[in-house]
């Protein structure tokens, strides 16, 4: 580790990077399999209980938006203690709510918390590696953050066998709880003498700079783009299974966790792959696979739930493999900040997820025939953009 200072090893520490990365995927997968029965209980429309995902998305954009410039001002383990609290309060408001309303309050509240661990995760990986280590570390993380949509669908169908939906929102601050340990032991990554000074606002001036650099925010929305295909397929992935291929909650979570365990396969070869392909053009193939996942999702994707899975497998599973390599490079662009970076990054793929949960729910004729178009389309664009980053020599 390039920061001596800390007093958890490299295992451990990347093992609570890879807790506090994984409460989004947490948050959303382990009340999902109860999302379709969710109407009926609070006796209100299916679009009104998809606001307690959209509220999520859209608060932790707003988290890791805010959390990341703060803590080049005032360190990261504060901030980062805040965040978990309100991750964890937020998922026991969730659990004692008995309106939806009330509900949907508590996950911005937790989403908040939760898009300031993301910002801040990627900010320690930073500082805390260099070169190819930090490469390697983000695919560790990236692992980890993986396995939560593989176990916590399956843990959401296993807790409504005994409990209803309460019951996995506890399971959240639960899982939430379980990085205070790791967290008491960190110590401080930013020095004082690193942070950054002058007013509150003069906090962002270093995004101000991020944001005016054309090159870097063309990557930025370039490694973004895939998040629309990604969170329309958590959004639907649900309702496709167990409402258009009529599998019950446990047989909609089995295919689910099969997509998210290849993600797991695919990023623990990545870095074998990478001993032989360059970063750019795993990064370029992973565009075009997508793409085409999007377009067999479209004309195919909705003849069996084999089929869908062989499309989403596609669209989510070699994303989420290759995005932090995409990262990585992007990270390379710019020197200093690091919080501030790490949250552009993160907010803009965020907001992305945000838009792609949105449009999920357009009236199209089918969720699958939705999903294909916004796959393909926004795969497509990445591709177009990273092919004119690469003959500019940008990356």
């Amino acid at each position: 580790m390039t920061n001596t200072k800390q007093t958890l090893g490299k295992v451990p520490f990347i093992i609570f990077l890879g807790l506090i990365s994984s409460g989004g995927p947490i948050a959303t997968d382990i009340f999902l399999p109860s999302l379709p029965e969710m109407p009926a209980y609070f006796g209100v429309s299916a679009a009104a209980v998809n606001l307690i995902l959209t509220a999520y998305f859209f608060s932790q954009a707003v988290g890791i938006l805010l959390v990341g410039p703060f803590s080049d001002r005032h360190g990261r383990k504060k901030p980062l203690g805040a965040c978990l609290a309100m991750y964890i309060i937020g998922g026991l408001i969730c659990a004692l709510g008995n309106s939806v309303w009330v509900v949907i309050a508590a996950r911005v509240l937790a989403g908040f918390g939760g898009g300031g661990l993301m910002a801040l995760s990627m900010a320690l990986v930073k500082e805390c590696f260099d070169g190819e280590t930090r490469q390697n570390s983000l695919l560790a993380v990236s692992a980890i953050t993986t396995c939560a949509p593989l176990v916590a669908p399956l843990l959401g169908a296993a807790i409504l066998t005994f409990a209803d939906w309460r019951g996995t929102f506890t399971a959240q601050a639960i899982i939430g709880l379980a990085a205070l340990p790791f967290y008491l032991r960190i110590n401080e990554t930013l020095a004082p003498e690193d942070r950054t000074t002058g007013s509150a606002l003069s906090t962002f001036k270093g995004m101000g700079s991020m944001l005016k650099s054309g090159p870097l925010m063309l990557m930025v929305i370039t490694t973004s783009l895939c998040a629309l295909g990604v969170l329309a397929y958590v959004t639907s992935a649900s309702y496709i299974y167990i409402d258009l291929f009529q599998l019950p909650q446990i047989g909609y979570s089995i295919f689910f966790s099969i997509n998210a365990l290849m993600g797991v396969v695919f990023t623990v070869l990545a870095p074998k792959v990478l001993k032989k392909v360059s970063a750019q053009n795993l990064v370029t193939a992973s565009y075009i696979l997508t793409t085409l996942g999007g377009l067999t999702c479209f004309f195919v994707g909705g003849l069996s739930p084999f089929v869908f899975l062989g499309c989403t497998l596609l669209i989510v599973s070699i994303n989420g493999a290759t995005r932090p390599v995409a990262v990585n490079l992007a990270l390379d662009m710019h020197d200093g900040d690091t919080g501030s970076l790490s949250s552009l990054i993160n907010f803009t793929f965020t907001m992305m997820g945000c838009l792609g949960s949105l449009l999920i729910s357009l009236p199209w004729p089918n969720y699958i025939f939705g999903l294909g178009v916004m796959a393909a389309t926004a795969s497509g664009v990445a591709l177009v953009l990273w092919t004119i980053m690469r003959k500019a020599k940008h990356i």
